[in-house]
């Protein structure tokens, strides 16, 4: 074959010519996806977390929690901190999961992964070690009525509480004497306790009549103690046989909780005992007539007394006795209470009835052991 023609038949081996392809002979597909054998170059859903109820829970795990949000679907699956949580139902909004245990205590993270997508919540949920039997939140509510010569300065209150480490054994009427049915004087308590900071400046209590008592964190008491942090409270809102719950509470260490009977005031305490502290006219009592009587005994988990022996030229404090008596209808004060007894002083004298509620600390199901104290408030002076 002649060279030229033998060339133009081999023209088409070398020709570029026009590739007719479409999308679909492309590796990536028309959608931008690989196929069975390519990665899947689309981006991961987001999976939200809207809310976690409730955010706490036993280090011992096992505790049931409802986390909002999703999109969710069967694939899902929930770890707290590096822990898989074990997963008991979802729907599109929401899955419940049971909690793992945890080998410390404090906030830590939620995250959530499904086929889709993943999602996560710093400190989304708090461990507590469990407080079951312990004492975990004391406190007490008092409602004060001034009686005798002081009656002119009407009704006040006070209120404190306070969040500890759960300790056994721990009560309010420990703050007035060592044990039960006896007087300290000048009572300095070493009680042990390891106060907790919720890291809220307010705790709202919610009267059952639809009241609201707000209590101001006191920072060197560790407390939350009175309308003001000065432990004082108007005594129109805590009205004598009222009671408080907590609606709802949340601080920087405390994930929100709410709790239910917290404190119950008693209603009316008649005392029949020392008349001298019920005259308008200003009574007075020698050191051996300190013996107290009030009616419907054993209705009160305890009757609290407190004795100020004051200069009153000077106001100066000079002794201070605190009893916390039986509920049976008496108490005697022991002379030997007293070192700095003298004519002509000034006795204040404090005693009142008290309740302790316990109800659980959700966050741990320790106790939460609050007194509620109806108290006459009066003024004798000593012979």
């Amino acid at each position: 074959m002649p060279l030229l023609l033998l060339m133009a038949a081999c023209t088409g081996l070398f020709d570029n010519g026009v590739i007719d392809k479409t999308c679909e002979d492309l590796p990536a597909g028309c959608d931008g996806t690989a196929g069975d054998e390519g990665i899947d170059t689309a981006p991961p859903e987001v999976i939200s977390i809207e809310a976690v109820d409730p955010a706490y829970g036993l280090t011992a795990g096992g505790d049931d929690i409802v986390i909002t949000g999703g999109p969710f679907d069967a694939s899902v699956a929930v770890k707290l901190g590096a822990r898989d949580a074990t997963l008991v139902s979802w729907q599109p909004g929401s899955v419940r999961v049971t909690t793992p245990a945890a080998s410390a205590v404090g906030w830590t993270s939620i995250s959530i992964t499904t086929d889709a997508g993943e999602g996560s919540l710093d400190e989304g949920f708090a461990y507590f070690p469990d407080g079951t039997g312990e004492t975990g939140m004391l406190g007490e509510l008092q409602f004060r009525e001034s009686v005798g010569s002081l009656a002119g300065l009407g009704t006040s209150g006070r209120a404190r509480l306070v969040f500890i480490e759960p300790d056994t054994g721990a009560a309010w009427w420990q703050t007035w004497t060592n044990s039960l049915g006896r007087c300290q004087t000048d009572y300095q308590p070493d009680l042990g306790w390891e106060n907790r900071d919720p890291g809220a400046s307010t705790l709202t209590l919610t009267e059952d009549g639809g009241g609201t008592l707000a209590l101001k964190w006191d920072s060197a008491l560790q407390a939350y103690n009175g309308q003001d942090g000065s432990g004082v409270v108007d005594a129109d809102d805590m009205p004598a046989g009222s009671a408080f719950s907590i609606a709802s509470f949340e601080g920087a260490e405390f994930p929100e909780f709410g709790a239910d009977d917290v404190v119950e005031l008693p209603t009316t305490f008649d005392l029949l005992a020392p008349a001298e502290m019920l005259s308008t006219a200003g009574g007075t009592l020698g050191r051996g007539d300190l013996s107290f009587r009030w009616s419907g005994s054993g209705t009160g988990d305890g009757v609290l007394i407190g004795l100020r022996l004051v200069d009153p030229d000077t106001g100066a404090e000079l002794q201070e006795v605190t009893c916390a008596a039986e509920d049976e209808g008496s108490f005697t004060v022991p002379s030997s209470a007293f070192t700095e007894w003298d004519a002509g002083l000034t006795l204040y004298i404090t005693v009142g009835r008290a309740i302790e509620t316990t109800s659980t600390l959700p966050l741990d199901r320790s106790d939460m052991r609050v007194l509620g104290s109806y108290v006459l408030v009066g003024a004798v002076t000593t012979e």
